[in-house]
């Protein structure tokens, strides 16, 4: 227990390594569900500014993590999700992991949390500069895609998110 408050459990898998080569499906959601990157009105997604900056740095990811490979993902209006895959590493893009003195959390680079606070960080910086009102929910979801099935599934979900979203506004 924190003073004034509970702490808050993980809900990220005990033991397992989220630098580890695997298929992730990511869910970031704005804080309060505000629609800061899109509106749907009339069954039609009309993307703010914001949706536009955000869609690119999810894209660039790979250009920041190397080691990474962005396979599938969309920018709703009040949430993002996203499918990474962390791939085997090499000399080439693993080589900085090795320097780092492990702490009893582990390495907190080169990672799924570490890839998610950079991103995060990009699209509020660039709000801020912007003079954009936009806040980020503190935290972000994540499964681990053990099987095709499940891969194909949330692709599957992901692929039809805006058009779910219409029939959930009607």
């Amino acid at each position: 227990m924190y003073y004034k408050g509970y702490r808050i459990e993980s809900n990220r898998l005990k033991g397992w390594d989220y630098g580890s080569e695997a298929d992730y499906f990511i869910t970031i959601c704005t804080k309060n569900a505000v629609n800061y990157f899109a509106e749907i009105q009339n069954g039609t997604l009309i993307k703010l500014p914001l949706w536009y900056v955000t869609k690119r740095y999810w894209q660039e990811i790979c250009v920041h993590f190397p080691f990474v490979t962005v396979l599938d993902f969309v920018v709703m209006p009040n949430h993002v999700h996203g499918i990474l895959r962390v791939n085997e590493r090499n000399e080439e893009t693993h080589h900085d992991v090795s320097l780092l003195v492990v702490n009893k959390f582990g390495p907190q680079k080169n990672n799924i949390p570490s890839i998610i606070r950079h991103f995060k960080g990009a699209v509020k910086r660039y709000a801020n500069k912007n003079d954009i009102q936009f806040h980020w929910q503190s935290n972000y979801h994540e499964q681990i895609l053990w099987t095709d099935w499940h891969f194909y599934n949330v692709r599957r979900y992901i692929r039809s998110n805006v058009e779910s979203w219409k029939e959930e506004e009607k």
